[in-house]
């Protein structure tokens, strides 16, 4: 018994997190070549505008908004943009390291468009702006710009993941499964906004799950982390509805002045999605035939039908919930489908058994109700805003314009749902369950490096 619980605190949720993260993450973050992530051709060159130009707001010029950066990215562009989606396509470590001779020259610019990252504020690079700092200490190339992009992305992943774990009170080995999806840890050694938001959302509501559960009232100090992690989350793609959880912490937590307290909380984070929203309003290009404001009208005036879309259990919708696990690269590659099933199971197993020394907590059925319509308000909000900025009016394909990866923020709440509204089962066996998320978890990213090796090389 005592080398069991030896073994516990050495094989922590949080600390196999690390291991697992540090490990698989430097293999994907240097063997996927580069641009070979969800829109990061477009990320990359946010970033480079932000550091090289100081430039907050994008320049909109002609039909296109984008920045002037160095004219050698057309080289890199015209080699590893041809790659994707084409799985005839190869390249080599040897032509990767040709390219990384190719330097960012400051005194050759040229105007490159970028208009859909252009929209989003620099909290969302924060991790790959100091990566490419750091980068501009010792070498002037492109490539190594990405490469430590990509690297502190992943460093900035496992530090959140790590906070996050060891702060939720419960579902520690669930959250663990959230993190490492393929999918997420994917997008962590990657060039992409949205491990910003995804790990801040995952911290945010972590705290919320702290504060509602424990014996403690809220310090005015942990008012002020919150309302810096909302602040923060309304401005990575703002995402201010999912703020909204903060109303699961019982008033009681607050003391007094509840109403004051939780518009300290949510008011900046309101008012930064307001200012951000008009600030880069004029910067706004409208792309596949979209156009917002009619889309909107089309959506008011049609409720039944739009919702009817959203929520029709359809195979759109199977597929967005298996991209959200088990897609890699452009869409163009995925993990065998029997994976899938594994981790749906595990996903379940993790919100519904829970150990034998540990006690179930217990939520009031009112807090139930709001967690259960926060999920799906959230659901709606973010597929709406999708529609609104990627499809003409009146048009509603899932697997054209709605992803999995939008909806990874989603998924440790839904985990909670499951938690809340399905009776726990606490056994002395949830240790088998923990050991096999973490051997299902080094067995699927295994599979994801193989996968990616045998695509490119």
């Amino acid at each position: 018994m005592e080398k069991i619980f030896v073994l516990k605190k050495i094989f922590t949720p949080e600390k196999i997190f690390v291991i697992i993260t540090l490990f698989f993450g430097l293999i994907l973050a240097l063997l996927t070549p580069p641009y070979q992530i969800p829109d990061e051709p477009q990320h990359f060159l946010r970033t480079l505008s932000l550091v090289n130009n100081n430039r907050l707001i994008a320049i909109k010029k002609d039909n296109t908004t984008g920045d002037y950066l160095s004219a050698n990215l057309d080289i890199i562009h015209e080699k590893y943009v041809p790659i994707i989606k084409h799985l005839e396509r190869k390249t080599s470590f040897k032509e990767l390291k040709q390219y990384l001779k190719i330097n960012y020259d400051n005194k050759n610019l040229m105007f490159i468009s970028f208009p859909n990252t252009a929209l989003y504020s620099p909290v969302c690079y924060i991790p790959q702006i100091i990566g490419i700092l750091c980068a501009k200490i010792f070498t002037n190339s492109i490539v190594a710009f990405l490469i430590f992009g990509r690297l502190f992305s992943l460093f900035f992943f496992i530090a959140m993941g790590y906070i996050t774990i060891k702060t939720i009170p419960v579902l520690k080995w669930g959250t663990l499964l959230v993190f490492l999806t393929p999918m997420n840890l994917i997008l962590a050694s990657g060039f992409s906004a949205d491990t910003v938001l995804f790990c801040i959302t995952a911290l945010y509501f972590a705290k919320i799950l702290q504060f509602s559960f424990r014996a403690e009232n809220i310090k005015d100090k942990e008012i002020a982390i919150m309302a810096i992690l909302a602040l923060l989350i309304a401005l990575t793609k703002q995402s201010f509805f999912f703020t909204l959880f903060i109303f699961l912490i019982p008033k009681k937590k607050f003391l007094t002045n509840y109403f004051l307290k939780i518009a300290a909380i949510l008011a900046p984070a309101l008012i930064v999605t307001i200012i951000w929203s008009l600030t880069i309003k004029n910067i706004y290009i409208p792309l596949n035939g979209a156009d917002a404001a009619m889309q909107l009208k089309y959506i008011l005036s049609h409720p039944a039908q739009y919702l009817g879309i959203l929520f029709k259990p359809t195979y759109d919708s199977l597929i967005l919930l298996y991209e959200a696990i088990c897609i890699m690269g452009w869409l163009e590659m995925s993990v065998p489908k029997y994976y899938y099933f594994l981790y749906v199971v595990l996903f379940i197993l993790n919100g519904l058994v829970t150990s034998s020394e540990h006690n179930c907590l217990k939520t009031p059925i009112n807090k139930k109700i709001i967690l259960a319509i926060l999920c799906i308000t959230n659901y709606i909000i973010i597929s709406t805003m999708l529609y609104l900025s990627w499809a003409a009016p009146g048009e509603f394909y899932p697997t054209m314009v709605l992803q999995g990866r939008y909806f990874s923020i989603l998924q440790l709440p839904l985990m909670m749902v499951v938690y809340t509204l399905i009776p726990h089962i606490k056994s002395k066996y949830s240790n088998i369950i923990n050991a096999a998320t973490v051997l299902f978890l080094i067995c699927i990213l295994t599979q994801v490096a193989y996968i990616i090796f045998i695509r490119y090389y």
